[in-house]
């Protein structure tokens, strides 16, 4: 008789893969009887991690590949004029803004409720901060706020809504009026008293007004010296004796976009020779006792008190800008 490998010769069979095949197909069956022995609920549970898995494999790979700063659903334009920042939306269109970090996943927006997102500016580049002026909640209390007044129920159509209000219908009539926000936030509308605003823009700021009337302050509040630097003035201390005396204006530091006084601060109270209290029997300043040798190859004692009285215009900024730069390369660097 032909043995059974020259039989099978042209099918590349043999006794050996036949019996491969059978032990694959009983290791299939005691699989399958070990699977419909498990119990309900822990099918359920395996299914529902499977899903799981396949949902966030998903959604990370969507927010990779796509920039959510272009999509007006992320923006919330289909909620306008109950909405702010219109005239910004154009920027993220363009692309000019790349989110990063744990801001790129959008399932991570669930425990972001403060809405603070990192991106990279492209145009510019360099790394920026995007926050929406309220908090989901805040802002969610203010959409309902909107369905109420026009008797309908929360999670209505706001942005249609917000038109056929009362409100809505007064300021297309008679435009912003003191008694449909804050004055301050009137104040800012009085600014552009004699422009054509139309009622969108009109209702937008009502809307920023009602999430959170900061900006629009700060557009009132000294516009002509809001972006120059507050610069802190230097007094002496009232008593011979008193040890880290540090003075500062709460109406200069609110009123201006940037200042100086957080350097003003670390220069007198910690760093220079102001700051050296041993003759008190208190510490010695941080930066003592430095070695003529760095102190003449920086100009470390010129700065320092630049630093704490500067004698020029922004001159502190620069000087404690020297010091930095100066520190780092003494702390990088064997010599000076």
């Amino acid at each position: 008789m032909i043995p059974f490998t020259t039989r099978n010769r042209k099918l590349g069979l043999s006794a050996d893969s036949d019996s491969a095949n059978s032990e694959m197909i009983s290791t299939l069956k005691r699989s399958t009887l070990r699977l419909k022995h498990i119990p309900l609920k822990a099918k359920c549970f395996i299914i529902t991690i499977v899903l799981l898995a396949i949902y966030l494999g998903t959604t990370i790979y969507l927010s990779l590949r796509e920039n959510r700063l272009t999509k007006e659903e992320f923006l919330d334009v289909y909620k306008c004029p109950a909405c702010y920042g219109h005239s910004f939306c154009f920027n993220f269109f363009d692309n000019q803004f790349d989110l990063t970090g744990i801001s790129k996943y959008s399932m991570l927006d669930v425990v972001n409720v403060k809405n603070v997102h990192f991106a990279f500016h492209k145009e510019h580049n360099h790394r920026v901060v995007l926050k929406k002026l309220a908090h989901t909640v805040e802002i969610k209390r203010v959409d309902d706020q909107i369905c109420t007044e026009s008797f309908r129920e929360p999670g209505c159509d706001v942005a249609r809504r917000f038109v056929l209000s009362t409100i809505g219908k007064d300021i297309s009539k008679n435009g912003l009026q003191p008694k449909h926000f804050k004055d301050t936030t009137f104040i800012y509308q009085e600014k552009y008293k004699g422009t054509i605003v139309t009622t969108d823009i009109n209702l937008q700021l009502l809307y920023t007004a009602r999430v959170n009337p900061e900006p629009l302050m700060l557009q009132v509040v000294n516009p002509k010296t809001y972006n120059d630097l507050a610069e802190s003035v230097y007094t002496a201390c009232q008593h011979a004796n008193a040890q880290d005396c540090l003075n500062f204006d709460t109406d200069q530091l609110c009123s201006h976009q940037d200042a100086d006084h957080n350097y003003y601060a670390a220069c007198r109270n910690m760093l220079s020779s102001s700051a050296d209290n041993r003759h008190l029997g208190g510490l010695a300043n941080l930066l003592h006792d430095i070695p003529d040798r760095i102190n003449s190859h920086w100009d470390l004692d010129h700065h320092l008190n630049s630093c704490v009285r500067p004698s020029v215009p922004q001159g502190r900024v620069k000087s404690a800008h020297h010091l930095m730069l100066a520190l780092e390369h003494i702390r990088d660097s064997k010599s000076p």
